[in-house]
């Protein structure tokens, strides 16, 4: 288990998202990290990046990194 969701997303292949015990997304980092789960599960803005130097995988920015 890990709960860092950017190393989560360069290892794994598969993620499962939990919320108050109940499952809230269930597939590949793709599908699963994106701006609006982060912002609908942890209420925070931030910027879910993918890029092909990064293989497509995403990559969780905070909000001040973006204004930078």
């Amino acid at each position: 288990m890990l709960h860092d969701l950017n190393i989560a997303a360069m290892f794994a292949d598969r993620l499962i998202a939990l919320s108050h015990g109940a499952v809230k997304a269930d597939g590949s980092p793709q599908d699963v990290l994106t701006d609006d789960f982060m912002r609908d599960v942890f209420e925070v803005q931030v910027k879910v990046s993918q890029t092909p130097e990064q293989g497509n995988l995403p990559f969780i920015l905070p909000q001040t990194a973006m204004s930078a």
